[in-house]
């Protein structure tokens, strides 16, 4: 993203806000007071340099994948195993990782898991 921005500002786009979403998606707004769309109708060879595909916001497409930690607390000791942190990561999606603490039991208060949605 950092090198997003500068990029962004190299081609006099720094009335744009870029913000990740998830693995190559960005949102892109105007900053206070900007229309975007005013701002892409001026700058859309700049904007396209930078850029794959350029489209609209639309809620019903999919935003890709998206990995984040989670903290469990309150989870009874006979419930730290693997078996139940997959158990647990798949109300969200998917268990990617059970962090080290969590699995050798150095931290009690809480159980860390990385899991994409």
């Amino acid at each position: 993203m950092d090198s997003l921005r500068e990029d962004m500002l190299r081609e006099g786009l720094g009335c744009i806000r870029a913000r990740y979403l998830s693995d190559k998606v960005v949102l892109l707004t105007g900053e206070d007071g900007v229309l975007f769309k005013d701002v892409f109708r001026v700058n859309k060879d700049a904007l396209a340099s930078l850029f794959e595909i350029l489209r609209p916001w639309n809620e019903t497409e999919p935003r890709g994948i998206k990995v984040v930690w989670l903290r469990c607390r309150g989870l009874p000791l006979h419930l730290w195993t693997y078996d139940y942190f997959q158990r647990i990561a798949c109300m969200v999606e998917e268990l990617v990782e059970v962090d080290k603490a969590t699995l050798e039991w150095e931290r009690l208060e809480f159980a860390r898991l990385k899991v994409s949605c």
